[in-house]
């Protein structure tokens, strides 16, 4: 290495730490990296500038414009800090070792609606989710026993419209700075990205004609039940459902008409289950319906007449009424996989509409397990 290359970025960083009163101990805790990793810095820096302390590397750096050359362009550099930190969007905050909020920039008005000056000396779990508050707890406890730690993580915040926004914090332990005395955090608001997150896991679990549940959702939901099934905790019971002569509807009216009458029959079938029950579309005019609990056959019974009746109400379609009448195949478990409870369901359901449609056919296992259609 000789004298005169140029700095690398982190020297250029420990140039401007040797240009204040720190100690090489100190600079090291502030980069995260060990004292033998600054002094060689140190050393690259010093051979670099062609300098053999401390005084003249700062000399030379000043009038090599590496570092502000006085105290006028060291307090536009201070300025300069100071509206990054006192203008800028990311929330800021000091908490102190006893956990109370002691200091917050403006952002704080602009995430939570409010005045910091309310909160100030506060406990700084008054904001945040109930919720969230153990976990953030555990958190602080951890990092408190390590100077300098930090750590990023996703909590609740109380706006003062009585919402909460999701926000995303790195909190740094400063609680060995004289200057900080705390723990520093940098919070940023992502109610945003979490509700399209949200909307995209919503649309991949749900039919996006009838809003019910999809295929792929009423599958992972059978087969938890299944194994609750298997653990003794619940029965449960499927209820495969095709609408008649469906066809003839878009054949008729259009398939606009036959969407629109899929929607009316969607909402009708989800509220004529209990709550906890899941109604999903199957695909084209056929639906499933998953129900725990009893396996009583007059019980399934009567729950599937009722989804029956309920489809059956005539629809308003401009000055026409249309009747959809629908033939619903029930299977009950008994220790099978979900690809089997569905077939014997779909097996039943077509033994339903070749006696004639409108009707609920109970399926046993060892009567229609082997069937075909």
């Amino acid at each position: 290495m000789r004298s005169g290359e140029a700095l690398t970025a982190r020297e250029h960083e420990i140039l401007r730490l040797l240009a204040t009163p720190r100690t090489y101990a100190q600079i090291a805790r502030e980069l995260h990296v060990g004292l033998n990793t600054v002094k060689t810095h140190v050393s690259h820096v010093y051979v670099k500038l062609a300098v053999a302390n401390r005084g003249e590397a700062i000399d030379r750096a000043r009038a090599a414009g590496l570092l502000p050359a006085n105290e006028d362009d060291q307090r536009e550099e201070r300025l300069r800090f100071e509206a990054l930190v006192m203008h800028g969007r990311d929330l800021i905050t000091i908490v102190d070792a006893q956990r109370n909020l002691v200091w917050a920039n403006p952002a704080y008005r602009e995430l939570l609606g409010e005045e910091p000056d309310a909160h100030l000396g506060r406990p700084a779990w008054e904001i945040v989710h109930p919720d969230d508050c153990e976990r953030l707890g555990k958190v602080f406890a951890d990092i408190s026993q390590k100077p300098d730690a930090s750590v990023t993580f996703e909590c609740r915040l109380a706006h003062s419209d009585g919402s909460w926004r999701r926000v995303e914090v790195h909190q740094v332990n400063r609680l060995n700075d004289p200057a900080v005395s705390g723990f520093v955090g940098n919070t940023r608001d992502i109610s945003g990205h979490v509700a399209i997150a949200e909307q995209l896991a919503y649309e991949a679990m749900h039919d996006p004609l009838t809003r019910l549940a999809n295929r792929a959702l009423f599958v992972d939901r059978l087969h938890q039940a299944l194994g609750r099934v298997e653990r003794g905790q619940a029965d449960c019971t499927v209820m495969f459902i095709d609408l008649d002569a469906f066809k003839d509807i878009n054949d008729t009216h259009s398939h606009a008409v036959g969407d629109l009458v899929l929607q009316r029959l969607a909402r009708r079938l989800d509220q004529s289950i209990r709550p906890g029950d899941t109604a999903a579309r199957y695909g084209g005019d056929e639906f499933v319906v998953l129900m725990e609990g009893s396996t009583d056959l007059a019980t399934i019974k009567r729950r599937a007449e009722r989804i029956q009746a309920a489809l059956r109400e005539p629809i308003d379609i401009g000055a026409q009424q249309l009747v959809v009448t629908s033939s619903i195949g029930v299977a009950m478990t008994a220790q099978c996989s979900s690809d089997e409870l569905l077939r014997v369901a779909d097996l039943a359901m077509y033994r339903a509409k070749h006696d004639g449609g409108d009707r609920i056919e109970i399926a046993t296992e060892h009567v229609d397990a082997g069937r075909g259609r």
